[in-house]
C-alpha cells in the first residue's frame, strides 16, 4: 500500500512541476521550487525538493534542458529546463 502512495505523490510532483513550467517558461530547479513553495505545495523552496522529479521527467521526455542560467543566489551557472 505504501508503494502506491509514493507513486501518487510522484505524480502530484510531476503535475506541479509541469504546471510551473507551462507555457513555454524556462526555469531552473530552484525557480520551480520557489513557485511550488509560493503555492504551499512544498514547505521550503529548495532545489533538492524538486530536482529528483525533474530528472525523472527529463528521462521520460517531458522536460528538456535548454542551456544554463546564472543563479544570483549561488553565483553559479545552473541548468535551465523547459517543457518538451
Amino acid at each position: 500500500m505504501e508503494q502506491k502512495a509514493t507513486a501518487v505523490d510522484k505524480q502530484k510532483f510531476y503535475d506541479w512541476i509541469t504546471d510551473a513550467l507551462y507555457p513555454h517558461k524556462v526555469m531552473t530547479a530552484y525557480e520551480v521550487s520557489e513557485v511550488l513553495a509560493a503555492k504551499k505545495y512544498i514547505p521550503l523552496a529548495t532545489r533538492q525538493a524538486v530536482q529528483p522529479r525533474m530528472t525523472e521527467l527529463k528521462e521520460k521526455g517531458v522536460l528538456n534542458t535548454c542551456g544554463k542560467k546564472f543563479d544570483e543566489r549561488t553565483k553559479k551557472w545552473v541548468t535551465a529546463y523547459t517543457l518538451a
